[in-house]
């Protein structure tokens, strides 16, 4: 019995004298390596912020060349001057004397454009058509109006201009100054489909009115320039000024009760001016 409980006791004190050596060791290890392991997340750090530094102050290259197309809404304010001129002249014609009108369309242009851009370093260039609804709109009434002789008439002139839809086909010319940015000038053909009125309004002193009202569709020219700005290298936006000019579009109006025979051939000749000036800002996708 003795001998069993000296030999736990030699067994015991071998089995914690082997611990004894044993724990020193596995507590140094564990600090050994953690100490190593943020030595090495130290020197990762500046490495990691060092790229990410690098990263936000390179500049992107963007390539602008290719098809790309968006959409686009903005504002157009026009120049719709309309000519009343009396005819056979205005001596003959005695109560109305050649008078303009000013119905200035103002309203708001949503659309969309298509094109391709070519590039060659920081030179870009291509062609773009574009297409907007429109809601450029806008009437002018004098009451009374000038005679011949100057006098005043107690009757009404009346011109109204509005714009359904128009578009372009223009050709960009442009630069990058920045890589995200391009800067151009763009010009080409325009065209739109405008409504007319007119009426020169004799009564209640006279009888008689000469109303002219006609839709058309017109072509002429478009000048511009703008700004565009890449967010990704698919994605930019953009802000552009368009002046364009459909030219004058003529009418003449007849007496709404004709004259007895052998009278002067009575007439009012209206000229409308129609050119407008637009911004708008837009969103485009390179494919």
């Amino acid at each position: 019995m003795n001998q069993k409980i000296r030999g736990f006791s030699f067994l015991g004190c071998c089995l914690l004298s082997a611990a004894m050596l044993v724990l020193p060791f596995s507590y140094v290890f564990p600090q050994e390596k953690q100490q190593a392991a943020k030595e090495e997340v130290k020197q990762e750090q500046p490495a990691k912020e060092e790229t990410k530094t690098e990263s936000l102050s390179a500049p992107e290259t963007v390539n602008w060349k290719g098809l790309y197309a968006g959409l686009h809404a903005g504002y157009g304010w026009g120049d719709g001057d309309t000519r009343f001129n009396a005819l056979p002249d205005p001596a003959t014609f005695v109560n109305l004397g050649n008078t303009t009108l000013s119905t200035d369309p103002t309203g708001a242009i949503a659309g969309g454009q298509i094109g391709y851009n070519w590039q060659k370093n920081k030179f870009i260039w291509g062609l773009e058509t574009d297409f907007s609804w429109s809601g450029l709109s806008g009437s002018d009434v004098r009451k009374p109006f000038s005679q011949h002789n100057g006098t005043s008439y107690n009757g009404a002139l009346t011109a109204h201009q509005d714009t359904d839809w128009f578009g372009t086909l223009r050709m960009r010319l442009g630069f990058a100054p920045m890589p995200k940015l391009l800067l151009y000038g763009t010009g080409g053909m325009a065209y739109g489909r405008v409504n007319y009125y007119a009426d020169s309004n004799f009564i209640p002193v006279g009888n008689e009115q000469y109303t002219k009202a006609m839709t058309k569709t017109r072509v002429g020219w478009t000048v511009g320039g703008g700004a565009e700005y890449a967010l990704t290298q698919k994605w930019s936006i953009k802000t552009e000024y368009l002046y364009y000019d459909l030219g004058t579009q003529s009418g003449t109006a007849d007496p709404s009760i004709p004259f007895p025979a052998g009278s002067p051939n009575y007439q009012v000749e209206y000229k409308w001016k129609t050119s407008a000036q637009t911004v708008n800002v837009g969103l485009n996708y390179r494919f």
